[in-house]
This record gives C-alpha cells, structure tokens and sequence, in this order.
C-alpha cells in the first residue's frame, strides 16, 4: 500500500488473510465481513444542502425524502460516497435544528456533509478483501474512525480537529457540534520519515525504522551532540558496519519532514476555512504521532492545544493496543 492506494494486490490479499487467521485462531471465532477504513483515493468532502416542502408535522418520511434530494447532487464522476452525515436542520426560519421530528413547519432545509474518494481505490481495497472470501460490511474514512474512539463527546462538540499521523498517509477530519464537518488527507506520513533516515544515514529500512522509532525526534536537545547512537552501515561485502554519529544528526534529518507534514495539514485546513483560531483543539492519533516532540511541533505550527489521543471508552483492550496507532481501528469497532 502506498500513500493510502493498493500498488501490490496480491501482497496486500496475503496480508489480509494471515492477519484475519490469526484474529480468527486467536478468538476461536470465524470472521465473514469486516468494517474498513480507508485512507487513500483523495479523500475530500463535499457540502450539499435541500429543501422540501412539508405538510403539517415532520416525519421520517420527510426527512428521507430530504436527504434523497440533497444526496442527488452526488460526489461527482469516478468518485463513490463514503459518509452522508445530516449536520443541521431548517425549519421555516428555525435553523441550527438537530433532529426535526414532530416540529410543525412548511418548508424543511437540510444541510449535508458528504465525504467521498475515489472510486477505483475503494473498489481494489474491496476486492482484496473479497478475495479473502470475506464480505464488506462498509467502508469508514481512516479520520472519521480514529475521532469516535479518540474524542471524548465534549471534544466533538465544541470543535476539535484530528490528524491521523500514518505510515504512508496522513488524515485529517475537522468535527464540530458532534458531527464530522470536513475530511481530507495527503500522501505523506511517517514511512517518508523512515526512507529520508534511511537516505541520509545510507543504511537499510529496517534499520531506519528502527532508528526513528527509538532515537527519532523533532525536537533537538542539549545532549544531542554529545549521545551516540548506533548506525548499522553496509560495507562491500554486504556485512553490517556499526557507525556512530550523534544523535543531532538524526534530529536534523527527522525535523524537516515533519514540519513539512504539518505545514500541509495547515495549509489544507486554511484552504477549507478551518483556518487557525484562539483555542482550537488538535488531537494527534496514528502511529507516527508517537515520534519525540511532535505534540510540541504541531502546537507551534497549527497555533492550538494539542494532545495524544489514545481509543477511549473501550473496556478489555489489551495494553498493546491501548496506544494511539490503534485510534482507527477502535474506532470502527464503535462505528455501527
């Protein structure tokens, strides 16, 4: 998988079936459909708004009737609808209204959050997994997912925006009074990170991986200059050469990318009108989100509080998973 889009199919079917026979062995249970998320196919979001004309009291009939016109618009050509979120209500001149059932009014407006991606990348990631002789119950984007289980209610309520920091990917979804209001995502995540690590120290990926996972950092330290650390080097006859440098190399290395990184979620969220403002929350959730330093970096340049955030509300998760590289997949498990 490269920046969220299948670019192997065969290896990804291989993935899929040897992590769903482990689940399966583990829990002496047998798995026929899954919930996915998905991160790639440019995830974006679209507003659509209706109105209809209402006799009398407002039932469901209505509000269906509503919805079906304002999702007439549709996500446009090559791209499929992930999510069609109801964010408000209007009634007559009543706006800002949650749920219209039984109010008295004539004409009913509805104001709808669709997000979409494209068509061909959902489609592969579908037929991988049906490969798998499994069926997809439905498929989430990976920042819906990850803000059910990292939010708490009063979060989502009073705004918040999180970044879902992955490997090849990183996404973005703004929430506001409780409902997801913007979602979208860039090709670029923490993988980058390892392949800039594995460039300048002209080393393996393994070894890059391991490097950023236990020295990386963006921020630099006072003792920096004076901590080694160990850099496995290939020589001509292909053994692994320990090199020591210090570890302000590897700050200099990791620092650029990820203020990268976050300079195009900002400039992202500016161009969606989510612009920076007094007080705005941010929760970090994904795996790269766990990179030294990285609460602080964002805090300077997405100008807001910022915070980890870890799956919530989930009683027996065992301790591995109880980090913020598991916020998606927790999430799906409240998404029904």
């Amino acid at each position: 998988v490269k920046g969220g889009a299948i670019v192997d199919l065969e290896a990804v079917e291989g993935s899929i079936r040897h992590a769903v026979h482990a689940a399966e062995r583990m829990a002496k249970v047998e798995i026929q459909s899954v919930i996915v998320n998905l991160t790639g196919g440019r995830i974006g979001s679209q507003r659509l708004s209706s109105s209809i004309t209402a006799r009398g009291a407002v039932g469901e009939a209505e509000i269906q009737r509503a919805l079906r016109v304002a999702n007439a618009g549709g996500v446009g050509q090559g791209r499929v609808q992930l999510h069609s979120i109801p964010l408000s209500y209007t009634l007559d001149a009543q706006g800002g209204i949650a749920d219209p059932t039984g109010m008295l009014g004539e004409k009913l407006s509805i104001d709808l959050h669709v997000v979409g991606a494209q068509a061909a990348a959902a489609r592969n990631l579908t037929v991988a997994i049906e490969r798998c002789h499994l069926t997809v119950e439905a498929v989430v984007a990976t920042p819906y997912a990850a803000g059910l289980s990292a939010l708490s209610d009063d979060e989502s309520e009073m705004g918040v925006v999180v970044i879902d920091c992955g490997g090849g990917t990183t996404s973005l979804g703004v929430f506001e009074a409780g409902h997801l209001v913007h979602a979208d995502a860039i090709a670029v995540g923490g993988h980058h990170v390892t392949m800039d690590v594995a460039r300048g120290f002209a080393t393996r990926l393994a070894a890059a991986e391991r490097l950023k996972t236990l020295h990386g950092a963006c921020i630099a330290q006072a003792t920096d200059e004076r901590d080694l650390i160990s850099v496995p080097q290939v020589d001509e006859d292909e053994r692994d050469v320990a090199n020591h440098l210090p570890k302000s190399h590897l700050v200099r290395i990791v620092r650029p990318r990820v203020e990268e990184i976050l300079e195009l979620v900002r400039d992202r969220l500016a161009e969606a009108g989510h612009g920076a403002r007094p007080g705005r929350r941010v929760v970090l959730t994904g795996g790269a989100s766990q990179l030294a330093g990285l609460p602080e970096t964002a805090r300077r340049i997405l100008e807001g509080q910022v915070r980890i955030g870890r799956p919530l509300g989930i009683k027996g998760l065992p301790e591995a998973a109880k980090g913020p590289a598991f916020s998606a997949a927790v999430g799906l498990l409240g998404y029904p």
